[in-house]
Formats: C-alpha cells, structure tokens, sequence
C-alpha cells in the first residue's frame, strides 16, 4: 500500500488532476439518491482530505459522520469542524457491529489491493443490517479506443508531469495499480461473496469510473 503520508498536502492536486476534475461530480453522484434518516451514523473510510466527508456533511446534515484514514496528515488537511475525524485502518477498526447506517469510500480500494477483502469484511461487520455500503474506483476502461486514449494520458502524460509537480512518485504508483487491479465484476463478486447485495452500479467514462451501491444481507 502507497504511503500517503508524503502526499498528503499534494493530495487534492492529485486526485483534481488525475480525473481531470471530475472527481467532485462523481462523489456527488455516490450519494445523491441515499434516503437515510436525520440521525444516521455514516463512515467515510480513507476519508483522506475530507472529499467525500464533504459532500457527506451537505447532504446529511443531522448525521453522526466520521472520516477516518490511516494517515494523520491526510486527516490534518480536513478544515470541516462537523466531521469526527480519526486515525484507523479501515480494514481492522474499533467500531461495535451494526454502528453504521451507511459506510463509503472514494478511491480507496485500489490502494488496499491485496486487503480488499478485508476492508468489505470488517465494513459488513460494522453495518446495520440493511446499511448501504457505497465504493467508487477507477478501472481500466472497457471501450478498446477509450482504454487506448486512458493508457495514453494516465500511463504517458499524467505519471510525468504529476511525479514532477508533486516531486513524488504517487503518479506512477497510481497509474501502475490501475493496471494491476480487479475489474469491476470481479469487485460485484467479492462484495456478494461478503454478504453484500449489489442494488446499482453506475459507470462513467467507459466504464473508467464505477460505483457500486450495495446493502448489507
């Protein structure tokens, strides 16, 4: 796993950047269609700068949200005095079973790679039953003209100029696990295979950007 403690403050750069800043629209989109009562417990899991916290706060504004993230300096960056901020590993974390109403996560799942399935069992353990679980990736587009045009600017131009403005090498990590990653059926069967039931996907940009929306069974 990348440590995002060297980016951190570069961090919302990088990710403006490297979706050519479509990134805000696509959380939106995560979230927009969740009915949830005033008072619902919500997790943003690898909350990193506080993105998805954001939108989460704005939309429930009663809500009990917590942002958590492996990095301190990642969650020093979040300003937003609503949110209860904490350090923890999304995958191994000290919440009671059946806490959360809703848990979510933008770009989070990549990075975990070979610990995925423990961040979809700990996540299915902290849900209320019947709780949304919500996960946004990127993915190798499915369109072989589309993908050409994606390798071209993520693997050719991006990684360039983004290890050169950051003066790290977050831009090549980034582009080399988007290549090394599941598909987005293969992630549909890992969550049926933790207990989650899958009720939307939603693909933007040829399949380059997906969400999936499922439920706690």
């Amino acid at each position: 796993m990348y440590n995002f403690e060297n980016i951190s403050i570069n961090y919302d750069r990088i990710t403006t950047i490297e979706t050519l800043g479509m990134d805000m629209y696509w959380r939106n989109a995560m979230v927009k269609k969740i009915r949830l009562p005033k008072n619902s417990f919500i997790l943003d899991a690898g909350a990193g700068t506080g993105k998805l916290s954001n939108v989460l706060t704005s939309k429930f504004r009663d809500g009990r949200i917590y942002s958590i993230d492996i990095s301190q300096k990642m969650l020093d960056q979040i300003k937003n005095k609503r949110l209860i901020k904490l350090r923890a590993d999304a995958t191994e974390t000290d919440f009671p079973d059946n806490y959360f109403d809703l848990a979510a996560s933008a770009f989070l799942i990549r990075p975990l790679n070979d610990k995925i399935n423990n961040y979809f069992y700990e996540t299915h353990r902290i849900l209320k039953k019947q709780g949304f679980f919500i996960i946004m990736e990127i993915y190798e587009p499915d369109n072989p003209y589309f993908r050409f045009l994606f390798d071209f600017y993520l693997h050719k131009i991006l990684r360039k100029i983004g290890d050169a403005l950051t003066k790290t090498d977050a831009f090549s990590y980034f582009s080399e696990s988007i290549r090394e990653f599941y598909s987005p059926n293969q992630v549909s069967e890992l969550l049926k295979k933790h207990g989650f039931r899958i009720i939307n996907i939603r693909s933007f940009l040829s399949g380059s950007i997906v969400i999936h929306t499922s439920i706690k069974i």
